[in-house]
C-alpha cells in the first residue's frame, strides 16, 4: 500500500527464534503536504474595499518546513476561486482591490516543498463594506460677518458622524439669482473647523453656501443652504447709486417717448434694506394696473408700461432703515406732440389778402421746442370770410387744434370812404363849369 502521513513514526522489530531474540529500532517519517491551517479563518478588519483575514499553523507541517500559504477569494456573484495574493509568509494578510457591496468567501492552504494542505475556508460570505458610514449633514450654514469684499459663515457639526470621526468638510457656493451648480470653494481638499471665510466675492452680489462633512466613508449629505447673503455690511446707511441717471447738463434725469415704458431702476445701498417710498410732484406713488413698484435689498424700481405726458414731472425716492436714511430727485421728461395752444386766437392785423394771428404757447409743450406764438396766413381772397386754427409742433408731432372764435373777413384795415355831398355849380362860361361839394363824412 501507499503510505501515508499518519504511517510516520518509531518502528521497533524484534526477532525471536530457538536459539533467542533480538530488537532494533527504526525511525520512518513519511514526508507529504502540511496539515490545514488551523481555523478559524477570521475576518478581522473590513473596509468598504479590503478584508484582513488571520488563521493559525497547521499542527502538522509535512514533514517540512511551511514555505507561505496560498489565499484565494470567491465572489459569490461570479463563483470562482481566484487567487488573491502573492505568497503569503505569516498568518495574517490584508486582501484589497474588493468591490463595496460584494459578498467574498475565502480559502487558505498551507504549502510546503511536497505541495499545498487541504483548504481552510470562512464559515460564511463576507460582506465587504465599511463598519462605519458617512456622515450626516451637517448644520445650515449662518452669516457671522460680512461686507462688500468678504462673507464668513458657520455651521455646526452632524449629529451622526457615520461611527467614523469627521476628517474635515467641502464648502460649497453658487450664485442665488443665476441658481448655477454649486462650486466647491475650499482650498485643498478639505476645509478643517466649523466657519469660513469667503473672500472672493463681488460687492452687493448675493450667494447661497451650503457643507458636506467627510469621514473615512466619503462625504456625507450636504447641509441646508443658507439662503441669499449679500456681500455688504451688515449695517449701513441707505445710499443711491445715480451714475447711470445723469442727463444733460448732469442732471439727474430719465426721458422717454409718449408710449413706450417708463422703468426707473435705481441701485441702492443700506442694511438692514431700507424702507423705499416714492413721490410725484409732492404726492405719494401708489401702485396701481398703470404703475408697478418692485425693491429689493440692491433696487429700487419704477414701471409704467406706458408712458405718458402726464407722467413727467419730479420724482423723489426716500430710503430710511435703523442707520439713517437718504432721498434723490430725479427729472422725468416723457416725449410727446405739444398741447393745444392757449387762447384767444387773436387777430393782430389784415390786409386784403392776408391775416396775421397771435396766441399763447401750450402749456405742455411735449419735452420739445415750439416756434414763436405768431404767424400771418397769405394769399387769402379779399372779402371772403375764414375760420383759422393753429396747432403746435415740435419734432415728436403736431398737437390738437386752437380754433378762432368767429369767421375773419380778409379786407384791407381800412374801408372805402362814404360818397361826398351833390355838387354845386357855383360858376360856369361858354369854356368852363367850377364846381364844389362837401367832403365824405366817413
Amino acid at each position: 500500500t501507499k503510505a501515508v502521513r499518519a504511517d510516520t513514526g518509531r518502528y521497533t522489530i524484534r526477532l525471536v527464534n530457538d536459539s533467542g531474540s533480538d530488537t532494533a529500532d527504526c525511525e520512518v517519517i513519511v514526508l507529504g503536504p502540511p496539515s490545514m491551517p488551523r481555523g478559524p479563518l477570521e475576518a478581522k478588519d473590513v473596509t468598504k474595499s479590503s478584508v484582513t483575514l488571520a488563521w493559525l499553523p497547521p499542527t502538522d507541517t509535512g514533514g517540512k518546513e511551511i514555505i507561505n500559504y496560498v489565499v484565494e477569494k470567491r465572489d459569490k456573484k461570479s463563483g470562482d476561486w481566484v487567487r488573491c495574493a502573492e505568497a503569503v509568509n505569516g498568518t495574517q494578510v490584508t486582501i484589497g482591490k474588493l468591490k463595496e457591496g460584494h459578498e467574498y468567501e475565502f480559502r487558505v492552504m498551507a504549502e510546503n516543498a511536497n505541495g499545498l494542505s487541504e483548504p481552510l475556508v470562512t464559515d460564511k460570505a463576507i460582506l465587504v463594506k465599511n463598519p462605519f458610514t458617512e456622515p450626516g449633514a451637517p448644520g445650515t450654514p449662518e452669516c457671522v460677518s460680512r461686507d462688500r469684499k468678504h462673507i464668513e459663515v458657520k455651521w455646526t457639526p452632524p449629529r451622526n458622524d457615520g461611527g467614523n470621526p469627521v476628517k474635515g468638510y467641502v464648502v460649497e457656493r453658487r450664485d442665488k439669482t443665476g441658481k448655477k451648480e454649486w462650486t466647491k470653494i475650499n482650498r485643498g481638499e478639505l476645509h478643517k473647523g466649523t466657519n469660513f471665510v469667503d473672500e472672493n466675492v463681488t460687492a452687493m452680489k448675493e450667494y447661497e453656501y451650503r457643507v458636506s462633512a467627510v469621514n473615512e466613508a466619503g462625504p456625507g449629505e450636504p447641509s441646508s443652504s443658507s439662503g441669499g447673503i449679500a456681500a455688504r455690511p451688515e449695517k449701513e446707511k441707505p445710499s443711491f447709486d445715480l451714475s447711470s441717471l445723469f442727463g444733460p447738463l448732469g442732471k439727474k434725469e430719465i426721458r422717454v417717448k409718449a408710449g413706450e415704458p417708463l422703468t426707473i431702476d435705481v441701485p441702492i445701498n443700506g442694511s438692514p434694506t431700507p424702507v423705499i417710498t416714492w413721490i410725484k410732484d409732492g404726492e405719494t406713488v401708489q401702485p396701481t394696473r398703470d404703475t408697478q413698484l418692485e425693491s429689493d435689498d440692491i433696487h429700487a424700481k419704477l414701471h409704467k408700461p406706458s408712458a405718458k405726458r402726464g407722467d413727467t414731472g419730479k420724482y423723489k425716492i426716500q430710503l430710511k432703515n435703523d442707520s439713517g436714511e437718504d432721498e434723490c430727485d430725479i427729472d422725468v421728461i416723457v416725449l410727446d406732440k405739444p398741447g393745444v395752444p392757449e387762447g384767444p386766437l387773436e387777430t393782430t392785423e389784415t390786409t386784403k389778402d392776408s391775416v396775421s394771428l397771435q396766441w399763447k404757447p401750450p402749456k405742455e409743450n411735449g419735452g420739445g421746442n415750439i416756434t414763436e406764438p405768431k404767424g400771418t396766413i397769405k394769399d387769402l381772397e379779399t372779402n371772403k370770410k375764414f375760420k383759422l386754427r393753429v396747432k403746435a409742433e415740435n419734432i415728436y408731432g403736431i398737437g390738437e387744434p386752437l380754433e378762432t372764435t368767429s369767421a375773419i373777413t380778409v379786407k384791407p384795415p381800412y374801408d372805402a370812404p362814404d360818397a361826398p355831398e351833390t355838387p354845386e355849380i357855383v360858376e360856369y362860361n361858354s369854356t368852363f363849369i367850377k364846381l364844389k361839394w362837401e367832403k365824405p363824412k366817413k
